[in-house]
């Protein structure tokens, strides 16, 4: 919370699905909660993707490495 709070930028290293890992600088925007027959299940961060240059959603648990760009 306090990255987007804070307007701060973010580098990760981030595994997609397919198990490639990338690394992104990214502005968290918020947080998101998905759920599945009402459990909470997953927890996402809603970004700007400087790498993509768009909004993106993060799966929290595949972010392996988070780093405050100063």
């Amino acid at each position: 919370n306090w990255a987007y709070q804070n307007n701060e930028k973010l580098e990760i290293t981030y595994k997609k699905f397919n198990g490639e890992t990338t690394k992104r600088i990214i502005q968290p925007l918020s947080t998101v909660y998905k759920d599945k027959l009402g459990e909470f299940t997953e927890e996402y961060i809603q970004a700007y993707c400087y790498l993509r240059h768009e909004e993106r959603t993060f799966r929290f648990d595949r972010i392996k490495q988070i780093e405050k760009i100063v």
